[in-house]
């Protein structure tokens, strides 16, 4: 079955759901995607750092952000949508790898620069730790049904 992939750059589908208020909007764009064939969707499953993330250090989660990313996923599978999960971006918005080497550097890493990410042992544990989470707030958690719904993950 070919995929017809839907996607977005901007603002991440789960960061405009933190609230309930908003998640009439995922409904509406995955009813409207899937009814023009599209049978994709890529959105952020991440946010570390600064305001409303995900992650707000190493392994501490704000489950507000983590039912935004059930409620998506949810909705995705409802639409017959399969999912890209994005864990973590190359640049400074919403955190990325730069706020990995941050936390790292905060708990005494030398690290010189941002490359180091890739490189670094605590680093690429703290980001390997992130991927693992097996998180379940209020509603079905989207790691437990992944193996459905997830094409993709980077």
């Amino acid at each position: 079955m070919p995929y017809n992939a839907l996607s977005g750059t901007g603002k991440s589908l789960v960061s405009v759901v933190w609230s309930a208020a908003y998640r009439d909007k995922v409904t509406t764009t995955f009813q409207q995607a899937s009814k023009t064939g599209m049978n994709v969707a890529r959105t952020w499953a991440f946010g570390d750092g600064g305001y409303r993330p995900l992650q707000s250090s190493p392994g501490v989660y704000n489950e507000d952000m983590f039912r935004g990313l059930d409620f998506v996923i949810s909705e995705a599978k409802k639409n017959g949508l399969y999912v890209i999960l994005s864990l973590v971006n190359n640049f400074e918005d919403l955190g990325g790898r730069k706020q990995y080497v941050q936390w790292a550097r905060d708990r005494g890493q030398k690290l010189n620069t941002d490359d180091e990410f890739y490189t670094n042992a605590v680093v690429k544990q703290y980001y390997k730790n992130h991927v693992k989470v097996n998180k379940v707030s209020n509603v079905p958690s989207p790691f437990a049904s992944l193996h459905h719904l997830g094409i993709a993950w980077f």
